[in-house]
């Protein structure tokens, strides 16, 4: 009987899926705010740096979800539901393209560049004007959650199901003007909702014109100012900020906005 030994040689052969150690992120536009996606926001880039050779069979992917708050209870698909229609351009020897798939090789330690558009970003949204979209990339089966850096996405995050899940903050509502204030002792910096008697449900007062208009009775305007106030904190900002100011009390304002106006006039 004769015994024959058979050796199989396989060249290039990797086992187990690619991983990236650091995914930075970026915006495309120079108008949105590190953390944010508004209505300027033209699109995200993700720079996707390899930590072992991917073959041109795994594919990377980017997932994302709408919360309004909170975040996913787990790296999942059915978590992270929208997937995401990449683009890029020619890159370490792959062609540019455009696919839910990014299939092209990728050595260890090479970056590649994915971009989102704002269009697919929006689909992600849905008609939602605030709230959280949650971004998060995938080599082939598996989730990689490491090293997310870039406009916020290091700092902005949440954990579920033993991941960590980073995301961008939705503002897409206008600026609203709620309320007018007046200062009933401006030493003292009082406020009181404007008004000419009584008092007002500040949610009836409001604004739809891009003028304020001031009708000078038989008094005149010793001091004439506006003030812009950030209502979930930070810094207060005068209007005519870097003029001529005055000093009541222990606050400063813009003096010459409205200041010395006399009687009989409107000023807007």
């Amino acid at each position: 009987m004769n015994k024959y030994l058979i050796i199989l040689s396989f060249a290039g052969l990797t086992l187990g899926l690619s991983q990236s150690n650091q995914v930075t992120f970026s915006h495309q536009d120079s108008d949105t705010p590190s953390g944010y996606i508004t209505n300027n926001t033209t699109g995200i880039s993700l720079a996707i740096r390899y930590d072992s050779d991917k073959g041109a069979g795994t594919s990377t992917m980017v997932r994302g979800v709408w919360k309004s708050s909170g975040g996913p209870s787990d790296d999942t698909d059915s978590e992270y539901s929208t997937l995401f229609n990449l683009t890029w351009n020619t890159q370490h020897g792959n062609s540019s393209g455009s696919s839910q798939f990014y299939s092209g090789e990728a050595l260890t330690g090479e970056t590649h560049v994915v971009n989102i558009s704002a269009s697919q970003l929006n689909a992600a949204i849905s008609s939602n004007t605030s709230g959280r979209l949650f971004i998060h990339v995938k080599h082939g089966s598996t989730y990689d959650d490491d090293g997310y850096t870039g406009i916020g996405m290091d700092s902005q995050t949440e954990t579920g199901g033993g991941a960590t899940h980073s995301y961008l903050v939705i503002d897409k509502s206008g600026p609203t003007l709620g309320n007018i204030k007046g200062f009933k002792n401006p030493s003292s910096a009082t406020e009181v909702s404007y008004f000419s008697s009584g008092s007002v449900s500040t949610s009836s007062m409001y604004i739809n014109l891009y003028k304020i208009k001031f009708t000078v009775g038989s008094e005149d305007i010793a001091y004439g100012f506006i003030k812009w106030e950030n209502i979930s904190g930070g810094s207060t900002v005068n209007h005519n900020s870097g003029g001529s100011t005055v000093t009541l009390g222990s606050y400063t304002y813009a003096a010459n906005v409205f200041s010395g106006k006399s009687s009989a006039n409107n000023f807007t």
